[in-house]
């Protein structure tokens, strides 16, 4: 990945990827899965500014990204409510 700048990243073969640390649990996972490919990736393709600027999670001042921080606040929610669902279900 090539660095633009500070907040933005460009891709070295022209798609979109999200890496996610295998490293972190399983709920985790889907959480941060949820975060970059339902928050950033979706917000680069569709063109719209992707980053959290200077106030990660803060929603509602000047150097926040609103559309952004809601977007990314339900699909977390969305994504650990489906997990811990489907986590139930397999028992």
């Amino acid at each position: 990945v090539d660095q633009l700048s500070s907040s933005t990243r460009k891709s070295i073969n022209g798609n979109v990827q999200v890496y996610i640390n295998p490293l972190i649990g399983e709920e985790q996972q889907a959480v941060t899965g949820a975060h970059e490919a339902y928050g950033h990736a979706l917000f680069f393709i569709r063109k719209e500014d992707p980053s959290h600027r200077d106030l990660p999670g803060a929603i509602g001042t000047d150097k926040s990204n609103d559309p952004l921080e809601i977007q990314i606040k339900a699909r977390e929610k969305e994504a650990k409510k489906n997990y811990r669902k489907h986590k139930r279900l397999k028992k």
